[in-house]
């Protein structure tokens, strides 16, 4: 009967460890491009959303882009921004829409660019900011300017949330 106990109390601690560690949960995950190494993630669900700011390198102005979670990958799918500058389209053309909205704030829609993962060197001028799951996290926070960070949906463990490497 002890030998009963103890391969059920093994087998229950391996079921409980498994249960911890493996990578059940779907998340927005931040990785140091250049190393790999992991540096944090946010908790999604698909069609969850994010918004990646920036001040454009020849205008100085505010940048949004909004990204949508499409299973396991990334849709850039909206821009809004409120001048014109390099890159920054002045027209509607090849099937993206530009709409003048509230405030004289142009709106680019329909731009529905699938990636699997989205890198972004972080900027000394360009304040880059993250907008996810109602927190504002500048990523010079998150890797020093010149570095480049890449963002990938994945699996992330209870052990990941219990360790507060997850942002809540």
């Amino acid at each position: 009967m002890k030998k009963v106990t103890k391969v059920i109390s093994f087998i229950g601690i391996v079921v409980v460890l498994i249960c911890i560690i493996a990578p059940i949960h779907n998340a927005l995950i931040v990785n140091n491009t250049k190393t790999g190494n992991y540096i944090t993630a946010f908790p999604v669900k698909d069609n969850d959303e994010f918004v990646i700011s920036f001040i454009h390198s020849i205008n100085k102005r505010p940048v949004y882009e909004y990204i949508k979670i499409a299973g396991k990958q990334l849709n850039i799918y909206k821009a809004r921004y409120d001048a014109f500058g390099a890159g920054m389209p002045e027209t509607s053309t090849d099937g993206l829409h530009l709409a003048m909205k509230e405030h004289g704030v142009l709106e680019l829609t329909n731009i529905n660019r699938i990636k699997n993962d989205i890198s972004i060197f972080v900027g000394t001028v360009a304040e880059h900011v993250i907008e996810i799951n109602g927190s504002r996290i500048s990523l010079d926070t998150l890797a020093k300017p010149g570095e480049s960070l890449t963002f990938k949906v994945g699996r992330v463990s209870y052990f990941d949330f219990w360790k507060r490497r997850i942002n809540l």
